[in-house]
């Protein structure tokens, strides 16, 4: 425990920064339930660890439509803005017993973290942005935990000169996900909670933030200084954030490809020629039978299904499983290729889901007018993922 001056030093004597973190917290919650509600979970992220601090304020310049001009110019004030809050944290969670940056050298480690920080999360807050307000499944899964492996890397950015020459120690990096993870706790209490509540909640929230800022800071005060001369010299002047970076994004990028080359089951693979395989013929074959055939009383009782699958997928057995469950329906696979001149869906690949949302919906309401026409019912439509955004 310590003797009680050593105790004073701790956390709990930093009022300043309790202060400020809370107090910012706070302030943004309070604007938040007059001007914009339903936006109040984001309040508490506002005096958040430098990365999802960053990702916050990227989430708010995307958030509107503006001229280049006016865009550049909230994106100069954001970084500077940001870059002194940051400073200002950092000098008041530096720990006692130890020399703070001064006020000059704390604004220029957060200033250049700060642009280096836009670069690299930007990508990812603008897709998240889009997810948001589109019905796009997959890539809103994706990105927080794309976000948090580009922020590991750099979650001990902007607090002391050349952070960028080395990478976090296993501490910081447990301090920016235990924050993340308690503000996203934060963030669906406060979605749960009546409006009222948000400010309690986001006084809280900037408590913890305010923790993660002292024990963040008092690991970086502790690590030693790399060594400026010598044999040991060389390995340190080596960018090792920026290089451990672009492998994550590296990462990602190839993870993504490979999710896309092998996800989806090989048997579901248009093929044609001499060698088509029977189990394509098979489930082509039966289901442009079913989508030609006459009007069946079978089929009498369920409207007709579209089934309209996502980005990246194959033509024409995402409708079987349907089919199945539902013997006395008319179950059809909606084509992104489109249809022949008889009436079927043509076979697909991967490459042909890449089309422009009117294409996309010419064509679903292309496919749903020949169900209509042909079995003289309403059409039901299942969709997914990319299928959902031209229905």
């Amino acid at each position: 425990m310590g003797s009680g001056p050593e105790r004073a030093t701790g956390f709990l004597g930093h009022r300043g920064l309790i202060a400020f973190a809370t107090g910012a917290a706070m302030a943004e919650a309070g604007l938040l339930i007059v001007f914009a509600p339903a936006a109040r979970a984001l309040a508490p992220q506002v005096t958040a660890v430098p990365p999802p601090a960053v990702f916050h304020d990227l989430r708010w310049l995307y958030s509107a439509q503006r001229s280049w001009l006016e865009f550049a110019l909230l994106l100069a004030g954001l970084i500077l803005a940001r870059s002194a809050v940051n400073s200002v944290l950092v000098r008041l969670a530096w720990p006692a017993t130890g020399q703070a940056p001064t006020p000059l050298v704390a604004l220029r480690c957060a200033l250049g973290f700060t642009v280096f920080a836009c670069l690299l999360i930007s990508p990812v807050a603008s897709l998240a942005l889009g997810v948001a307000i589109l019905p796009f499944s997959w890539p809103f899964l994706a990105t927080l935990p794309v976000m948090l492996l580009i922020a590991v890397p750099i979650s001990h950015g902007g607090m002391a000169g050349a952070w960028w020459r080395r990478l976090p120690s296993p501490a910081a990096a447990g301090w920016l996900l235990a924050d993340f993870a308690l503000l996203s706790v934060a963030a669906a209490v406060i979605g749960r909670l009546p409006t009222a509540a948000t400010i309690p909640v986001a006084a809280v929230a900037g408590l913890v933030n305010a923790r993660a800022w002292y024990g963040l800071t008092a690991v970086v005060a502790r690590a030693p200084a790399p060594p400026g001369h010598g044999l040991l010299a060389w390995p340190h002047r080596i960018p090792s954030v920026p290089v451990a970076t672009v492998a994550v994004i590296a990462v990602v990028i190839l993870a993504i490809r490979l999710v896309f080359l092998v996800g989806v089951p090989a048997v579901h693979a248009p093929q044609a020629g001499p060698g088509i395989g029977t189990a394509a013929v098979g489930q082509v074959t039966t289901e442009q039978q079913a989508a030609t055939a006459p009007s069946h009383p079978r089929w009498s009782r369920r409207p007709p299904v579209l089934v309209v699958p996502g980005f990246g997928s194959y033509c024409c057995g995402h409708g079987q499983s349907l089919a199945r469950a539902m013997p006395d329906t008319l179950v059809q696979t909606f084509s992104y290729r489109g249809l022949d001149r008889a009436g079927n869906p043509l076979p697909y690949g991967p490459a042909a889901s890449n089309l422009p949302l009117p294409v996309l919906g010419d064509r679903i309401a292309a496919q749903v007018w020949r169900l209509h026409a042909k079995t003289g019912r309403r059409v039901d439509v299942v969709a997914e993922s990319e299928g959902t955004l031209g229905g």
